[in-house]
């Protein structure tokens, strides 16, 4: 059984007058249930988006059927919130992309086979509240 792993970077920033903020959230979700990715012993120390706050590097071991999804999302000085959430199959590689703008999730490339991931990630981040719609017909296949 090959494990394939993931250098994903988690951070909670936001710029020095606090009208940005940045996030990243990293979802391991399979058929065992879903958890989320903390940094902790071995992660190291990186430069995040803005310049207050944190962001780790973070190596992530993924077992067959599972699949990794990062959600990075921006808030803007206006209160808008913008993002994209990456979806990596078990052997680390990336399967599918997509966009969150205007309360709606839209595939921007990839395997659209891979939606769960997100879906499932959205459940477990709280985020359903946030989002009103997906659309995984949209987009293109390569990656």
């Amino acid at each position: 059984m090959w494990l394939g792993s993931v250098e994903v970077v988690v951070e909670a920033t936001r710029s020095r007058r606090g009208g940005h903020i940045a996030r990243a959230v990293a979802v391991v979700v399979g058929p065992k249930g879903t958890r989320l990715v903390r940094p902790g012993e071995g992660s190291r120390r990186v430069r995040g988006t803005y310049s207050r706050g944190s962001a780790y590097a973070v190596r992530v071991e993924l077992e067959p059927g599972e699949a990794l999804v990062v959600a990075r999302l921006v808030r803007g000085s206006r209160g808008r919130v913008k993002g994209e959430f990456l979806v990596y199959n078990h052997e680390g590689r990336l399967v599918l992309e997509a966009v969150y703008r205007k309360l709606k999730v839209r595939r921007r490339r990839g395997d659209p086979g891979y939606a769960w991931a997100v879906e499932e990630a959205v459940k477990a981040l709280g985020l359903e509240r946030y989002v009103k719609r997906f659309n995984w017909t949209t987009g293109s296949q390569a990656v």
